[in-house]
């Protein structure tokens, strides 16, 4: 079990090779799973108990087959698909009692996340020059715009066309341009990765010193692209 992830949930498998998300490439290892209870979350998960939601799994599950799961974020949207880091089995759960006492642990522990999570969501959205909430209708890559000569640490720019649904923060036009790191090196892997259809709140930041054109709008930081259902704590922040 993946004790570090930063979601653990008990879920139930409701299909494979099916993704609650069109933007998900569906392989053998792809299933919708119905969380049945949330133990540990980011804030902006926490309230999706009794939801299904899209998760690659790291080695296949029946349908029925229930486990708690370790995972890491992935893709948001109209619904969530994130990435297997572990699973433990229903036979593995502890008894009834264990869980009540680690599911207390989890609530004082998810709280302190959560003011950490606020506190840096409203350090970035109050750096932004743009916060929206967005579709992504297209993806292209583009010339490198980093400043020197390109290394094994290239961050691979990419340009998202976003269509804007509601501007939360600035007067933007309808449709952005927004430049985000694409590479999966060790350096960028934390980055936003945007996809075609992709629908989310996005924290617009511009001047940053690894983009050569000022003016751009640009999503680097992982707080940067937060679920849209997310708006108003953003708004709120604000």
């Amino acid at each position: 079990m993946a004790i570090e992830a930063s979601f653990i949930f008990q879920g139930t498998v409701v299909a494979t090779r099916a993704a609650t998300l069109d933007m998900v490439d569906v392989n053998d290892l792809t299933a919708i799973v119905r969380v049945d209870r949330v133990l540990r979350a980011p804030e902006q998960m926490e309230r999706i108990a009794g939801r299904e939601i899209t998760v690659q799994l790291r080695e296949s599950a029946a349908v029925g087959a229930t486990a708690v799961f370790a995972a890491d974020g992935w893709l948001y949207g109209e619904s969530l698909a994130v990435v297997e880091t572990g699973r433990r089995r229903e036979a593995e759960d502890p008894a009834p009692a264990a869980i009540a006492v680690e599911a207390g642990h989890e609530t004082v522990a998810a709280a302190d996340r959560a003011e950490g999570f606020r506190s840096a969501l409203k350090a970035r959205a109050d750096e932004a020059s743009v916060v929206v909430i967005g579709r992504v209708t297209g993806v292209v890559e583009t010339a490198d715009s980093s400043e020197g000569r390109l290394s094994e640490h290239d961050p691979h720019w990419q340009v998202a066309t976003v269509e804007v649904d509601q501007a939360v923060k600035g007067d933007p036009p309808k449709t952005l341009k927004v430049l985000f790191a694409s590479s999966e090196d060790v350096m960028w892997h934390r980055a936003p990765k945007l996809v075609v259809g992709q629908k989310a709140v996005m924290l617009l930041q511009t001047g940053v010193p690894e983009v050569k054109d000022k003016r751009a709008h640009a999503v680097l930081n992982e707080l940067d692209v937060q679920p849209a259902d997310t708006a108003e704590l953003v708004a709120e922040l604000l």
